[in-house]
């Protein structure tokens, strides 16, 4: 079963919290991966198998991801 294309609207709306909050490119490629991976809830688990496969789609390192989530709590993303 191949799943819907996200609207494109989603990206662009990330990408304008993005520049609000003043985040830098990867941080912000790094909350546009992490918003796919939010529970109907509101939740995300935070596994080191996700922050990697967050490394590797946002083409970045692990230790970027690490310091971008501190950098989105901080915020209060």
């Amino acid at each position: 079963m191949k799943l819907p294309q996200e609207p494109s609207y989603i990206k662009t709306y990330i990408e304008d919290a993005g520049a609000l909050l003043n985040l830098s490119p990867a941080t912000a490629a790094i909350m546009y991966e992490l918003a796919k991976c939010i529970t109907n809830d509101g939740t995300v688990f935070l596994s080191k198998p996700l922050k990697e496969e967050l490394a590797i789609k946002s083409n970045c390192s692990y230790k970027t991801v690490a310091n971008s989530l501190t950098v989105l709590i901080s915020k209060g993303v």
